[in-house]
């Protein structure tokens, strides 16, 4: 049992979210400590992100409770809308961001389209927009 899956056996949710932000901006070591755990606990976890991203208002833990959302619970119906609005609300703090905007557009595509013409055009006029900032 790792040290998160304790904290949440524990009910500890507080401790959580403290040994959580040790991993801010730590994608990799983040997904991979809590990937195996989603069966379980995901949803409990999925809470605890979205909770941290909503008080702390940094994009990456919208886009960390969206990648959840979108990958582990697609079979979960309304997961992917929820997803899209954890990466709309990134958007909404850093409307600059590449990889949310690529995020963004990816709802366009099959299993489950979501986002609409007006949305897709509109972040993907973005995305070029920024692509073009970023290679200069």
């Amino acid at each position: 049992m790792n040290a998160l899956e304790k904290l949440i056996s524990d009910n500890n949710f507080k401790e959580i979210s403290n040994y959580l932000f040790y991993f801010e901006d730590k994608e990799d070591e983040l997904r991979n400590m809590i990937e195996p755990l989603c069966d379980g606990y995901g949803l409990t976890i999925i809470y605890i992100i979205a909770e941290m991203a909503y008080s702390r208002k940094i994009p990456f833990w919208f886009n960390q409770a969206g990648y959840f959302l979108a990958f582990n619970f697609s079979h979960i119906d309304g997961a992917q809308r929820m997803s899209l609005a954890m990466f709309k609300k990134s958007f909404d703090i850093d409307p600059t961001d590449v990889s949310t905007l690529t995020a963004l557009l990816d709802f366009r595509e099959p299993p489950e389209i979501i986002l609409t013409d007006n949305e897709y055009e509109y972040y993907s006029t973005l995305l070029k927009q920024n692509f073009n900032k970023e290679r200069k």
